[in-house]
Order: C-alpha cells, then structure tokens, then sequence
C-alpha cells in the first residue's frame, strides 16, 4: 500500500510489530520505493506532500512512497540521517539546527510561502468592534487593542512582526495568552480569548464549528513580510542519497509540482486528494475549509532558496534558541537544481 505507515520509537529503532523499520517493504512491480519521514501523519500543513500522495503524482513518477512517521515528532531528523528514511518532510525548527551542527543534510524542496497562520476573532467581537474584512491591516489591529490573543509558544515572533509592519507592538498593544494546541480551541470557544492567531488544525475547527471569522489572512498574502521568499516547511534528503540517486529527487519534486499546482487551482480535487491519501480521522467539511484557505499560502514552485533559509532564522520559534549560521556555507544545505531539473 503505497499509504502505509510504519512506527518508530523515539530513538529511531522499530516498535513495528508487522515490518521493522529497518527493513523496507519491497517496492511494488513497476516502481522505486522512497521511504519518507514526516513528523506527524495527521498535519496538513503539509498539504502538497500529502496531496502528491492521494492524488497518484509520485505513482505516474515511478515512485512507491513509504510514509514512515516516529512517535516522537523530534525523531525524524534522526531517522533521515540514520539512513532510516530517504526523504524528510521538515520545518524549520528541525532542519536549521542540523545546519547549525553542520550535518550533511540538503533542502530540496520548499511546501510553503505565505504564513499557514492566521488571525481569527469571535463573531461576537467582530460585530461589537465593528471590524470589516476590507478595513487596513493596520485598522484592524488598532481597533483589537487590548483584546486577548491565544497563541502558541512559537509564534510570537510572527506576531510581533505582523504589529511591527504596521509600526505597532504586539507586547503591548495586546495581550498573549500562550496556550498549547490542545487548549487553544476550548479557550476561545469558553470566550477565555477573544482571537487566535492559529493554524491546521485548530484554525478550521475554530472557523467551522466555533463561529470564528478571518481577520487577517497571512495565508494570501494580507501581510507581505510574512510571506513571499521563506523557507518553512522543507523537503530535505542528504548529500549521500542526492550522490547516488539525484534523478529520483528530481522524480520527487516533479510530482510536488504538480502538486502545488493541484492546490492552487483546483479545490474539490485537492480535498479528494488529500482524503485519499491515508491520513487518519479527515473531516470533510474540514478539509475543504482549509484547502480554500492554504490553496493561496502554496507557492507556485517549490523551489528553494538560501535566502529563504535565513528568513526562517529570523522568524525562529519564540521558545526556541535561533540556530547561528554565520559562517556556515548555506550552498552546502540547499539545493536549488533539484526543482529546476524537475522543471525543464
């Protein structure tokens, strides 16, 4: 099954029951197996990889796509450097350490452009307010002054930079809770915040089951320094694999093209897309919402770029330590042929 999942442990080794790890299933007759790692089997932030999949795309390139998810999230850097997976799907907060430690990975591909998170507010704060989606970015910040934003413990340093843009500040102007994932949802449906600045999954269910409304969408671009030339969520292999099967990343970022393609143009066969891709306890009504919202935040091309590397480093998560790249040769970690190949 070209959807199967296998599980790791923590530290990489096998706590399959049916195939270890260590032991790739054959590929199927006609095909190239790829074993890819992915943090999480449920995150449709990243859409085009998971739409690739349901949609057939890596099939038509001779490729057999095994999806190899670790329980711990942190664990698939490892598993890609182990030599356990040939492909990892990463954000930043994952790649640009191991660029820091100079270890031999290589970005390929880039799954995003514009922010995946977005400002949402209570109806009811809406209309008291008097907010209209037409007004200013500026406007609609400066009318939630004092309001209480639900947010993560990573991006506030978004935040900040979406009040910076329109000379304003976001530790002040407002007040953050920091609230897990699991908490945001029940908060602002108890009324606890009065918005949340959110993505997948807690973004669709506050707007379809919790009578949210869109702010601001950083997703289509509303504000210009969130978006654009970044680097988030990547595509990242290692200089061995990329030495001895080049032409089969090349075959990778084809079908990721078509994906972004897919979502860019074509809503309902993204949604069959990605319901057909083998990701647990999809709803559709969910689905279809955030597709109509994320279908602008993919980029036309996954290329990459070093200048979008160090744009991640700048928008680092809060609660992190940002990795240190000065001095370090970011043409050794980012491969910008892979995508112009699958392009030509």
């Amino acid at each position: 099954d070209a959807n199967e999942v296998a599980t790791l442990g923590a530290d990489g080794t096998s706590t399959a029951t049916e195939r270890p790890a260590e032991t790739p299933r054959v590929a199927r007759p006609g095909l190239e197996l790829v074993r890819v790692g992915v943090p999480t089997h449920t995150n449709l932030q990243f859409m085009s990889f998971w739409t690739a999949l349901g949609a057939g795309y890596f099939e038509d390139e001779g490729l057999d796509i095994q999806v190899i998810v670790p329980p711990s999230p942190m664990a698939t850097p490892n598993l890609l450097l182990q030599g356990r997976v040939d492909v990892a799907v990463l954000p930043p907060p994952m790649f640009l350490p191991r660029i820091q430690l100079e270890e031999p990975i290589v970005i390929f591909g880039n799954l995003l452009g514009n922010d995946q998170i977005n400002l949402i507010v209570q109806a009811e704060v809406m209309e008291r307010l008097g907010l209209s989606i037409d007004m200013s970015v500026e406007e609609k910040l400066r009318a939630i002054s004092g309001l209480k934003i639900g947010i993560a413990h990573g991006p506030p340093t978004r935040l900040r930079v979406l009040y910076n843009s329109v000379g304003m500040d976001a530790d002040t102007d407002i007040e953050m809770v920091i609230l897990s994932g699991a908490e945001q949802n029940p908060a602002f449906g108890s009324g606890e915040v009065d918005a949340l600045y959110a993505h997948t999954p807690y973004l669709e269910i506050a707007l379809v089951r919790q009578g949210a409304v869109m702010l601001i969408n950083q997703s289509a671009g509303e504000v210009p320094t969130l978006g654009g030339q970044r680097q988030s969520h990547a595509l990242v292999t290692t200089r061995d694999y990329i030495g001895s099967d080049r032409d089969v990343l090349v075959k990778f970022a084809r079908a990721i093209q078509r994906a972004h393609t897919l979502v860019r143009t074509d809503q309902a066969a993204t949604v069959r897309a990605l319901l057909d891709a083998g990701i647990p306890d999809l709803e559709r009504e969910l689905v279809e919402t955030i597709v109509s919202i994320y279908t602008n935040a993919i980029p036309e091309s996954p290329a990459v770029s070093m200048t979008g590397v160090v744009r991640a480093v700048e928008l680092f998560p809060a609660h992190l330590e940002p990795p240190d790249l000065s001095g370090i040769d970011l043409s050794l970690y980012v491969d910008t042929g892979i995508v112009e190949e699958a392009q030509s």
